[in-house]
């Protein structure tokens, strides 16, 4: 690459961050990427008007590019070493290991929600000191196939009257989610706060049911995680043609898993982080509803304790997935018969 190559490279970049910060672009991570990228050709051109043969050397050194020109930035130009190094790094992780971040959010929501049914499961009982030992040794599969029954729309349990001491009767999932709590709002408004609890457990159950990408996460097998775009079809549109159907999704996985049949499929099913983490965070606070109530009541009842309401969550907009690309399944391999 000539000298002027370089120039013009992190003039063009320059121009396009210039551009995205000036359309309040909300993809800081690319910005920093197209900056490394920026400072990359810089040092590149300075390099390269102390020793024009730079590049063709950097060129038999291909594998290391990086490495090579971290080490001449570091003999000769010192001052500027460290800060460029840091970009570097941050550049990498954020363009390398972006992806592994993303899944990580992804079946961390499969596990808070599994935390939070066994949670809800375990206290079903109302022994709520002993709700250590039902979590130790819970009966995983049966409350996996529960979680299934929660998916398909039963919650009648979630409604059973608890008899209070003094009296009053509640429902099961008010004596779960607000235990010993009492607030000042109407039974109406109350009433609309555990209906919306509700849906968003069947919300939580129905995401949790289908785990075929999480297995195959875990075991690091049959699994890819990448961008997918399908175009179906051609229309005219003036002079060009453009598709009938388009659809993507930034983000995938890929995997194997065997159909009811006995066959072997081959899924791409599209997740979005964004939305893995307000479920996240929704599941969390219900959590923390369970827990923080508890330890005021048992260990400093006279303190208060903070609790979520949900009845004016927008679950409308938290559920909203940005990519209109769903679902891709295709049939691999037949089982054979004997």
């Amino acid at each position: 690459m000539r000298l002027e190559d370089h120039r013009n490279l992190w003039k063009y970049n320059e121009t396009l961050i210039n551009w995205l910060q000036s359309q309040k672009c909300t993809y800081t991570d690319w910005i920093i990427i197209i900056t490394f990228y920026t400072a990359l050709h810089k040092m590149d051109e300075l390099i390269h008007q102390k020793y024009p043969d730079y590049d063709k050397r950097n060129e038999t050194r291909r594998a290391t590019g990086h490495a090579y020109r971290n080490k001449m930035v570091n003999k000769y130009y010192k001052s500027v070493h460290s800060k460029y190094d840091s970009l570097y790094r941050l550049s990498r992780k954020l363009r390398y290991e972006q992806r592994k971040l993303k899944a990580e959010i992804h079946f961390t929501y499969f596990q808070i929600i599994e935390a939070l049914f066994e949670l809800i499961f375990a206290l079903e009982n109302r022994k709520d000191k002993l709700l250590w030992f039902y979590i130790s040794f819970s009966p995983y599969k049966k409350n996996f196939r529960r979680i299934g029954k929660v998916a398909s729309g039963i919650t009648d349990f979630l409604f059973k009257d608890v008899d209070l001491p003094f009296g009053k009767v509640i429902p099961l999932i008010q004596y779960i989610f607000y235990f010993g709590a009492f607030f000042p709002i109407s039974d109406t408004d109350m009433k609309n706060n555990l209906e919306m609890i509700k849906r968003i457990l069947i919300l939580f159950a129905k995401d949790f049911s289908d785990r075929n990408e999480y297995n195959a996460y875990k075991h690091s097998l049959r699994f890819y995680h990448s961008p997918i775009w399908l175009e179906f079809g051609e229309i005219l549109n003036g002079d060009k043609t453009k598709p009938i159907l388009n659809m993507n999704a930034e983000d995938s996985f890929t995997f194997l898993c065997k159909n009811q049949d006995g066959n072997i499929d081959l899924r791409t099913k599209a997740f979005d982080p964004n939305r893995d983490y307000k479920m996240i965070a929704l599941c969390h606070n219900l959590i923390q509803n369970v827990i923080n109530l508890r330890k005021r009541s048992f260990f400093t009842p006279n303190e208060k304790a903070k609790a979520c309401m949900f009845n004016k969550l927008d679950l409308i907009s938290i559920n909203k997935r940005k990519d209109t690309f769903i679902e891709l399944k295709s049939t691999i391999f037949w089982k054979i018969d004997k």
